[in-house]
C-alpha cells in the first residue's frame, strides 16, 4: 500500500527543487504548493530535516556547477548533517510525506477511493 502515488512524490520533489521559482509564481497551484512546503519547513524548524530542505533541495542549482546531484547529496549528508546517506534518504522521504500531507490539507491533492 502506498501513502502517495509515484507521480505525487516526483511532483513534490520537483517543486522542492524549484522552490525559488514557485515562490514568485502567481499560479494558484504553485501558490498552494509553496504554502505546503512552507508549512513543512515550519514543522521541521531547527531539525536536520530543515537543513536537508534548505541545503539539498533549495540550493541544488547553486551546487550543480561543481557537483553532481549525487555528489551534492553526499556532501549535504556527510558535511552538513554528519549522517550516512541512508539516513538522508529517510529524511527526504519524511519531508516529501509531510509536504504531501499539507497538499491534502490545502486540497492540492485529493483522496480517491480505490475499488480493488
Amino acid at each position: 500500500m502506498r501513502i502517495i502515488e509515484n507521480w505525487q512524490y516526483r511532483y513534490i520533489e520537483k517543486c522542492l527543487y524549484a522552490y525559488k521559482d514557485i515562490s514568485e509564481s502567481k499560479l494558484d497551484t504553485e501558490i498552494r504548493m509553496k504554502q505546503a512546503i512552507d508549512k513543512a519547513l515550519e514543522f521541521f524548524k531547527g531539525t536536520c530535516h530543515e537543513t536537508m530542505m534548505k541545503e539539498f533541495y533549495f540550493e541544488a542549482d547553486h551546487h550543480r556547477k561543481r557537483l553532481s546531484n549525487a555528489g551534492h547529496y553526499r556532501w549535504v549528508c556527510e558535511e552538513l548533517l554528519h549522517t550516512e546517506e541512508p539516513n538522508g534518504y529517510v529524511m527526504r522521504r519524511e519531508i516529501v510525506y509531510r509536504v504531501a500531507m499539507n497538499c491534502y490539507a490545502l486540497n492540492l491533492f485529493q483522496l480517491i477511493g480505490n475499488n480493488s
